[in-house]
């Protein structure tokens, strides 16, 4: 979380990252948006076909139910998956609106962990009573980004490259 600016205290600058998510979380067209690029992202994975046998992908969707989504919300809490037509193995593509198996939208893990940097007894009454996530569930996300996420190939990936020192 950004500094809060001159004059501006710690408290006004969570509220208004507090207000800002909360904004974010409840926006249709934001999730409608991660549903189109999940939508590509399945379309791309169908049409490689199976990993295991090559063979050919049938879907076999189903629907999250994800605890902070509002009810009206239908097309946007379908999750993308296939199923080989000659083995059976089910192929299930990454996705940009769920992380996994958590049962929170992928940018309320994002975002409420972010918040929960320097977790005090005040800042996570507030996580709690805005996202609805209690307090433990905070520390074991925030310990999964800080210690499993590390190790993922994800990560691998997206961590920074060394800045070179000096001139050569």
């Amino acid at each position: 979380m950004a500094q809060p600016s001159k004059g501006e205290s710690l408290d006004s600058s969570l509220k208004t990252a507090l207000i800002m998510s909360q904004i974010i979380l409840r926006n249709q067209t934001f999730f409608k948006f991660l549903l189109h690029i999940d939508r590509e992202h399945a379309a791309t994975i169908c049409l490689r076909g199976c990993a295991r046998c090559g063979g050919p992908l049938h879907q076999a969707h189903y629907q999250r139910k994800p605890r902070d989504a509002p009810s009206s919300w239908v097309e946007e809490k379908i999750r993308f998956s296939f199923c080989c037509g000659h083995c059976r193995n089910r192929c299930t593509p990454a996705s940009v609106r769920f992380m996994g198996r958590r049962v929170y939208w992928g940018a309320t893990v994002l975002l409420a962990t972010a918040l929960s940097h320097g977790l005090s007894l005040r800042r996570s009454r507030s996580l709690t009573q805005l996202f609805g996530v209690p307090v433990q569930t905070l520390r074991r996300w925030r310990q999964w980004w800080l210690a499993e996420f590390t190790t993922t190939p994800v990560w691998q990936i997206l961590q920074p490259i060394p800045a070179p020192r000096g001139n050569p």
